[in-house]
């Protein structure tokens, strides 16, 4: 059974185990998990010599500790970093992006602290607050609204911002995080949307938020007026805010037509009158899958280079990487394939099931072509698709 002696005030402890002693000293917290870390060491023995040796330990590894956690330098942590920058044998593009980063992101938090000021439990909570909020130092959505206010004013009326939620298939590869859960991820979309607006019709804006900051910050292209942000859902959560606080709803075909007439569509209908709006105040955009050519076997092949859209959620689970989603998909049957799609050679026939989304609310369509030859489908589209789909209106 097992002794155990405190240290007294020295942050650490002596256990007898057996005929052998254990030193045991806090070494801090993982910021990330949040479990307690220690140092530990055996120490045969348990007379008088044992325990002296046991005192000698606990001094050496709580130097250890102290050591770790902080450095004999005076000089302020922003004086260091730009040495470290000045001398450091990196390139001139890797190096102006350490200095944007570390001018938004660092500074602000420790640039006026001493070095041997900085613990490590500074450290470990910038670290932690860097976990936690991953996207706030590359990914403000204040980026966002500069380039889209640009884009809104070089070409006014023609401009759509589409956002949402996101998929980890397109940012885990590129971000090297931890994908969020989608709590997360919705309040994220949330105050993003209301940092873009703001920034689009106010002066100066400081916005502290939970995942993101400005500080004075300005957009000088502000559009004449506010870009419209359509908000894309797949489930009826995201799809009642798309109702109650977008410009517009944006979702994707292929996933049969209940999902749409059932739950998105009048999901959106319950958010627009929360606030008041109308169920027409609200533009449904739907991108459809479309293979559409007059050779039948182009048409269904053409969906082969989409084939990761037709995976079920028990043939991806766990996949991430691109490369073993593609592979994934390699061997599935074209009738799977092209299951997601409308695969027609009949002009008629691709009018008639389109016309089905028109028939569920869906005001903007956005046709989606599959193959890789995209001129050669906007020429037959526009001479045989186009005047036919004009009349659903």
């Amino acid at each position: 059974m097992a002794r155990s002696r405190s240290g007294g005030r020295r942050r650490g402890r002596f256990e007898q185990r057996g005929d052998s002693l254990r030193v045991v000293v806090f070494a801090g917290t993982d910021p990330v998990t949040g479990r307690r870390t220690y140092l530990r060491e055996k120490i045969n023995g348990t007379d008088d010599a044992a325990w002296r040796k046991a005192e000698n330990t606990l001094t050496q590894l709580r130097a250890k500790v102290l050591k770790q956690r902080s450095t004999a330098s005076t000089v302020r942590f922003d004086y260091a970093v730009d040495e470290w920058l000045r001398t450091a044998d990196i390139e001139q593009s890797t190096r102006d992006s350490y200095v944007g980063y570390i001018d938004r992101v660092i500074k602000p938090v420790l640039g006026d602290v001493a070095v041997n000021k900085l613990g490590a439990r500074q450290l470990e909570n910038l670290y932690a607050d860097l976990r936690r909020c991953r996207m706030r130092c590359d990914g403000n959505p204040a980026v966002v609204a500069q380039a889209f206010g640009t884009l809104g004013a070089l070409y006014p009326g023609r401009v759509v911002l589409g956002l949402g939620t996101g998929e980890a298939l397109n940012e885990v590869p590129v971000t090297r995080i931890e994908w969020p859960e989608f709590r997360e991820r919705f309040a994220r979309l949330r105050e993003a949307i209301e940092l873009i607006r703001r920034l689009w019709t106010e002066e100066r804006v400081t916005f502290d938020g939970d995942y993101y900051s400005t500080e004075n910050a300005t957009v000088y292209d502000r559009p004449a007026r506010p870009v419209p942000i359509y908000v894309a859902a797949g489930g009826s959560v995201v799809a009642k805010y798309a109702g109650r606080a977008a410009d517009g709803f944006i979702c994707t075909s292929g996933k049969g037509m209940d999902l749409y007439t059932e739950k998105l569509q009048p999901a959106v209908d319950r958010g627009a009158e929360q606030v008041g709006r109308k169920p027409g105040d609200v533009p449904r955009s739907i991108e459809i899958k479309l293979s559409y050519d007059p050779d039948p076997a182009t048409a269904a092949e053409n969906t082969r280079f989409w084939a990761p859209l037709s995976l079920t959620a028990e043939q991806k689970h766990g996949l991430s990487d691109p490369v073993d989603i593609e592979r994934a998909a390699e061997g599935l049957p074209i009738e799977q394939v092209a299951s997601r799609w409308i695969v027609s050679v009949d002009p008629d026939e691709v009018t008639q099931r389109i016309s089905s989304y028109v028939d569920a609310g869906f005001t903007d369509l956005v046709l989606h072509a599959a193959g890789s030859d995209q001129a050669r489908f906007l020429e037959v589209a526009g001479q045989e698709l186009l005047p036919r789909l004009r009349n659903l209106r």
